[in-house]
């Protein structure tokens, strides 16, 4: 009898819990300015994103990416009349370090080309060691950044490190290249 009983009560404060949840829940949203009825929607209810971003001729994804000063850029912030070069790294990475350092020494190439640098969420604590060591702050072509967005996981293909990807001036990807390579084997995409 008494094992019933606690499960009966165990039951009952289950549904307390819950009730208060769901009043906390209508409560943050009207904090937030929400009226009305909220129609929750299943994550997988929520279709996927079916471009295939990593093809030639595939556009620059919506992103959101941060510098170590937690400056925020966006597509915004690439709208300009050259190529894009994104170049994802990580900065404790020797080949992303060599190829900095590539660009940094042919940085008169870039006149209307810049450089968007982006590291994977997680690697913010090494980005400012890296810019000092490299002075890329000193190039207004080129931006270190964070990922906030999961960029990277979309532009990524996994053969190594670095990869850049080349965009037109419209952001449609042209070209992608991986590893450290000399100034000759992008300079035709640099303007």
């Amino acid at each position: 009898m008494i094992h019933k009983l606690l499960i009966i009560c165990c039951l009952f404060s289950t549904q307390i819990l819950f009730a208060q949840t769901g009043q906390n829940f209508d409560a943050n949203l009207k904090q937030m300015g929400v009226t009305g009825p909220v129609k929750m929607v299943p994550h997988s209810n929520i279709a996927p994103d079916p471009t295939d971003y990593k093809a030639v001729g595939s556009p620059l994804p919506t992103f959101i990416v941060q510098d170590v000063q937690h400056k925020i850029y966006t597509n915004k912030d690439v709208q300009y009349n050259g190529n894009l070069l994104v170049m994802i790294f990580n900065p404790t990475c020797s080949h992303c370090e060599a190829m900095t350092d590539m660009l940094e020494k042919n940085i008169k190439l870039f006149s209307k080309s810049k450089v968007l640098m982006v590291a994977t969420a997680g690697q913010e604590p090494y980005l400012k060691d890296f810019e000092e060591r490299h002075h890329t702050a000193d190039y207004p072509t080129m931006k270190v950044t964070f990922d906030s967005s999961k960029m990277t996981d979309r532009l990524f293909n996994y053969k190594m490190l670095p990869q850049i990807n080349v965009y037109d001036r419209d952001r449609k990807l042209i070209k992608t290249l991986n590893g450290t390579l000399p100034i000759d084997s992008f300079k035709a995409y640099i303007q």
